[in-house]
Formats: C-alpha cells, sequence, structure tokens
C-alpha cells in the first residue's frame, strides 16, 4: 500500500517526515555573515552554498565554513517573516527577510553600518529545529534596507525595521538545514573575531 500524505497516528509513532510541523513566523534570533567568510583561501575562491534540487533546498554541507563566524542579532518576537516572489520568464526567486529590532539599537546600529557596506547573507530559523531560510546565494548577497521610529507613547512600535531581499536564488523560500549537531548559537563568532 502506498505511504499515506497525511500525518496520522501511526505516522508520529513512526516518525515519519510528513508529521513535520510549518510554523508560521520564524525564531527570535537571526544571524548574519558576510560573503567573504565564504572564501577558501587554501582553494583561492569562494565556496558557495550547493543546492539539492531533490529539496529544493540548500545541501547539508552548504554553509559548513560558517561555523565560528554567524553574529547572532535578537529580533522583536513575532517580527520575523519571510516572503517570496518569483520573476517571470525563468528569472528565479526573490525571497524577502523582514524583521524588527527593538533592544540593543545602538548594537544594531553598528551591524546596520556594516550591512549597509558589504556584501552578506542572512539565515533565519524556521523554528522547526535547526532549519533556517537563507538570504544568499552564489548569484547574489542580501541587499538591505532599513527604517526606524521611536514611538511617540510607551507602547508604540519602535526600533529597526529592517528588510533584506535576495534575488536570484534557484527556488522561492530556500532553506538550509542548519547544524547536524548543536545550534547555531554554538557558531557565533566571538567578539575578538569579528
Amino acid at each position: 500500500m502506498p505511504a499515506s500524505n497525511i500525518c496520522d497516528f501511526i505516522d508520529v509513532l513512526n516518525q515519519d517526515a510528513e508529521c513535520e510541523e510549518n510554523f508560521s513566523g520564524t525564531a527570535e534570533r537571526i544571524y548574519l555573515f558576510k560573503k567573504s567568510q565564504l572564501y577558501d583561501s587554501t582553494e583561492k575562491k569562494y565556496v558557495y552554498p550547493e543546492v539539492d534540487t531533490d529539496n529544493a533546498a540548500y545541501t547539508a554541507s552548504s554553509f559548513a565554513n560558517l561555523q565560528g563566524k554567524l553574529v547572532g542579532v535578537d529580533i522583536k518576537p513575532n517580527s520575523g517573516q519571510v516572503t517570496w516572489t518569483n520573476t517571470p520568464d525563468g528569472g528565479g526567486f526573490t525571497n524577502v527577510g523582514r524583521f524588527i529590532v527593538s533592544k540593543g539599537m545602538k548594537k544594531f546600529s553598528r551591524l546596520a553600518r556594516a550591512m549597509n557596506a558589504t556584501d552578506f547573507g542572512v539565515l533565519i530559523p524556521t523554528g522547526n529545529g535547526n532549519e533556517c531560510y537563507v538570504l544568499f546565494s552564489q548569484y547574489a548577497s542580501a541587499q538591505f534596507q532599513l527604517e526606524g521610529d521611536t514611538g511617540a507613547n510607551p507602547d508604540d512600535e519602535h526600533g529597526h525595521t529592517v528588510t533584506c531581499t535576495c534575488a536570484k536564488m534557484k527556488y522561492p523560500a530556500m532553506t538550509w538545514a542548519g547544524p547536524a549537531t548543536g545550534s547555531l548559537d554554538d557558531w557565533l563568532a566571538s567578539a575578538s573575531a569579528q
């Protein structure tokens, strides 16, 4: 009998992959990296992430060389979102990440200056294990747009509202499985390494 495409009680007991959750929104921390950190000085070339065409995602080893190089940014709860659109006539896809930074605003101001002046990528955890949406491709780094607001009243929305756009990407909603063990927090750069 063919496998069922629905999540049933027996599937849960068997830990069937068809029962994976698809949460709305994102986790409350995103991770930044510089394109230059993908350069392999031994090979004298950039090692770009590889695409797994069977899963419309990046391969498990795609970002392995970023270990110890990521910068984590805490975002406002329930402010993270990833959207995607296609470019007609085989032009690929545009993936967009949006989030608000409402704490540590001065620290993020310094990061924003770097983001505005360098090629970078963003890993945005989906909330499903270590899986991340990826805003980076071999064709293009993420582009950065920032707006800010202090708010007028104590309970007003405030902070840095960030939009990171990446186009051309091979698939919509490009993901990476993340580290095989531990978490992306284990891949953070130390302050002295940045």
